[in-house]
């Protein structure tokens, strides 16, 4: 990792950030976070910009961002993924090409303008599957001039589901060969994302209704915040729609002919530990965390589960 970048993630409700040391991105040396208040950003849309700006300023001038160099997490709600097939004939080097040219007519995105990346999956004698990663510039590039205004320049930006497979792949919990199942469990809604041959191919999001929507956390972001029952009387939905997405996957996506092998599960959420026991408890498959006191975070210390999406962002480009 070069000198002098940070690792920054930006959703509804938080900022968070990491900075590793220049040649282990392992070794964090600073973390830091800052809620945002309800309303000033709605499913990764800045809706009231001078106020995003206030809070950025707070931000650069309390971690010292000014003048560094940052790799972006996109927000999930701006994000597309989707497993695609394409004829055989195609050569790999000319897939996104093809990809460009057949938007709005075999190929559709929820975009006027897409950017997107593609991974390449298999092939046979009749198609080859891709994977496309896509989201909208017309409403990422606000986030980006907004960071660039405070004078940090963004050289890198990615998505939380391979930020996650990142770090669960370094530690060894998951391989090539695995079909996962990331479950990420945020304050404000559950992202499910599916991996196969290291790729994603499946993302989909789902509000929770258990966090008031126009809920401000303090310094920082506790149990207190939120009503056990209700958190747990939504979760009881939230494995029923885990269940429609293996069904899905297996079904609908590969014919009966796989399933999941894994599930991960990752997020911020103050009743995290819970939730995981409550899914080990009710699925067979198997259920993979990666514990506080197996990540180290500034001197030593434990890194709690919240600061994994941007500590697995570090790892970009097999940092």
């Amino acid at each position: 990792m070069s000198k002098g970048i940070v690792n920054l993630e930006i959703k509804d409700y938080v900022i968070r950030f990491t900075e590793s040391h220049p040649k282990n991105p392992s070794h964090v040396l600073r973390i830091g976070e800052h809620f945002i208040p309800s309303g000033i950003i709605d499913s990764g849309i800045i809706e009231k910009p001078d106020e995003f700006v206030k809070i950025l300023r707070t931000c650069v001038k309390k971690w010292r961002l000014k003048r560094k160099s940052v790799r972006l997490t996109l927000p999930d709600a701006l994000v597309i993924i989707r497993k695609q097939s394409i004829p055989s004939n195609v050569n790999r080097e000319d897939i996104n090409r093809y990809v460009q040219f057949q938007l709005g007519e075999t190929i559709h995105l929820p975009f006027q303008k897409p950017l997107f990346e593609t991974v390449w999956l298999n092939q046979n004698d009749v198609q080859q599957d891709i994977s496309i990663i896509s989201t909208c510039e017309k409403l990422v590039q606000p986030i980006i001039d907004q960071l660039e205004d405070q004078k940090m320049k963004v050289v890198a930006v990615d998505i939380s589901p391979l930020n996650y497979y990142r770090l669960f792949y370094h530690r060894g919990l998951i391989n090539e060969e695995d079909h996962t199942l990331f479950i990420q469990y945020t304050a404000k809604n559950v992202v499910f994302s599916a991996f196969e041959q290291h790729a994603p191919i499946f993302l989909q999001q789902i509000q929770l209704s258990s966090t008031d929507e126009n809920v401000t956390f303090g310094a920082t972001m506790t149990k207190n915040d939120f009503n056990r029952d209700e958190v747990f009387l939504e979760f009881d939905e939230i494995r029923t729609e885990i269940e429609r997405v293996e069904r899905f996957y297996q079904y609908s996506m590969n014919n009966g002919q796989q399933a999941f092998t894994k599930m991960a599960i990752v997020g911020d959420h103050p009743y995290l530990g819970e939730v995981v026991q409550k899914l080990s408890d009710r699925t067979d498959l198997e259920v993979v965390t990666i514990p506080n006191e197996d990540m180290s975070g500034p001197k030593g210390i434990e890194m709690e589960e919240k600061y994994y999406n941007v500590y697995g962002l570090a790892m970009k480009d097999g940092s």
